[in-house]
């Protein structure tokens, strides 16, 4: 069997000079982003909405005040980048893994 089978090794092991970073060890998840009119946000994994069929009910999605609207539901992955516009001129680029993830009737923060 030796004699017949044995060659090099074809596999080379390299030592990874990389450090792990926190997005590493965080799954790719789908999450749909849900942003209120009066500021609340909040990260609901996209599992927790099931698919509507033709004359079905539909699901809650959100529990909102009596005054408060939704404004931007984004269907997203968990490292993408989103970027969040205010009023004064100023943008913020934030992971969506940093949002806070709730469930998919509570409010948000």
């Amino acid at each position: 069997m030796r004699d017949r089978y044995d060659d090099e090794r074809r596999t080379r092991f390299v030592a990874d000079e990389g450090d792990p970073t926190l997005e590493d060890l965080i799954a790719d998840e789908e999450v749909v982003v849900t942003v209120t009119a009066n500021g609340y946000v909040k990260a609901v994994n996209a599992v927790a909405y099931r698919r509507q069929g033709r004359g079905g009910r539909g699901v809650k999605g959100a529990e909102v005040r009596e005054d408060d609207v939704i404004t931007q539901v984004v269907h997203t992955t968990a490292l993408a980048y989103l970027l969040f516009f205010t009023n004064r001129g100023r943008v913020y680029r934030v992971k969506a893994h940093e949002i806070p993830r709730k469930e998919r009737t509570s409010r948000g923060s």
